[in-house]
C-alpha cells in the first residue's frame, strides 16, 4: 500500500477554497506574488498554512512560517528549519514531500498529496491532505511554496 499519493485536485473543502484563492491571485502568466497574500484574507487557513522557501536547485526547502495546527500535530514548531532536517528520521517522507514541493516550484503549478501520516511516530492513525502552491517571492528568482495540510482520523 502506498502511504502517500499525488492527486490531481484537492478533496478537502478548505484546500479547494485555498486553491481558488491562489488562482484568483495568479496573473495571466507567471506566479502569484507572495506580497499579494494578506493574512487577514486567509484567516481561516492560518493554523494549517506553511510557507517554505525553495533553496538553490530545489534540493531542499526552508520553513519560513508554520501554522499552529501543523506545529501542534508535529509536536514542535519547525519554523526556520530545513525540510531535510524536519524529516531527517524519515527519508521516504522527506523525498516524497520534497519532490512534491520541487514539482510545484519548477512547474509553477499546484501539487496535491493525500495519504497516511506514517512519518509521525505516534500519529499513524491520521490521514492528511496537503496542497503545495508556488509563489514568486520578493526577490528576483525567489520561489516560495504556500502549503496547507489538513488532518483527520483514518476511517
Amino acid at each position: 500500500m502506498n502511504d502517500i499519493l499525488e492527486v490531481p485536485a484537492p478533496a478537502h473543502p478548505a484546500l479547494t477554497d485555498l486553491l481558488a484563492f491562489w488562482e484568483s491571485k495568479r496573473p495571466a502568466s507567471g506566479l502569484p506574488l507572495r506580497r499579494d497574500f494578506e493574512p487577514q484574507e486567509m484567516r481561516q487557513h492560518l493554523p494549517f498554512l506553511y510557507i517554505f522557501e525553495a533553496l538553490p536547485g530545489c534540493e531542499d526547502f526552508r520553513a519560513r512560517l508554520v501554522g499552529t495546527s501543523i506545529a501542534s500535530t508535529r509536536g514542535r514548531d519547525v519554523t526556520g528549519q530545513l525540510l531535510s532536517g524536519i524529516m531527517a528520521d524519515v527519508p521516504k517522507a522527506f523525498t516524497l514531500i520534497r519532490d512534491a514541493m520541487r514539482r510545484a516550484a519548477l512547474s509553477g503549478r499546484p501539487v496535491f498529496l493525500r495519504g497516511r501520516t506514517f512519518w509521525l511516530a505516534d500519529k499513524e492513525f491520521l490521514r492528511f491532505e496537503s496542497s503545495y502552491l508556488p509563489l514568486a517571492g520578493n526577490h528576483e528568482g525567489e520561489i516560495l511554496i504556500l502549503g496547507a495540510t489538513y488532518y483527520d482520523l483514518l476511517g
